[in-house]
């Protein structure tokens, strides 16, 4: 293969990968802050107490075990697109589970609309790149990943 086409192939390896490590960055930066302060997203939530702060808690441990199929897709996304689609899927996931959580809310809710739309924005947000990457990479062929590795 030629240098060109290698180039060619690594680029778009390292474009998906930043695009991957973003989503990834801003799913931790609910993570890691929901699991080592609950209390600070108790009034989001509209909970309290210890309950409350569990909850929380759960959900940053939840986000951080989401995480794990981003590992494969940043070590090669072209050569591990089952782990990619499961991301893609479990994007939409969330933005379907959060559209129907945001329909079901009943008004006067502010505070649960607000958070409700943070995370579906940055779900949207999240699929939107993760889209680009996978088609970025999905044009890579295995005979061109031997040839190039």
């Amino acid at each position: 293969m030629n240098r060109t086409k290698i180039s060619s192939i690594s680029k778009k390896l390292w474009t998906t990968r930043t695009l991957a490590a973003l989503v990834m960055a801003w799913n931790l930066s609910a993570a890691i802050p929901y699991m080592v302060n609950p209390d600070g997203s108790l009034h989001s939530f509209q909970v309290s107490g210890i309950g409350g702060a569990s909850l929380i808690r759960g959900l940053g441990i939840l986000f951080l075990m989401w995480q794990v199929p981003y590992i494969p897709v940043l070590i090669h996304p072209a050569k591990h697109r089952v782990a990619f689609l499961c991301i893609l899927a479990m994007q939409l996931i969330g933005i379907v589970g959060e559209s129907l959580m945001l329909w079901h809310l009943p008004d006067g809710n502010p505070g649960l609309f607000a958070t409700g739309t943070r995370f579906l924005t940055f779900d949207t947000a999240g699929l939107v790149l993760l889209v680009i990457g996978y088609l970025i990479v999905r044009g890579i062929k295995h005979q061109d990943l031997e040839s190039s590795s």
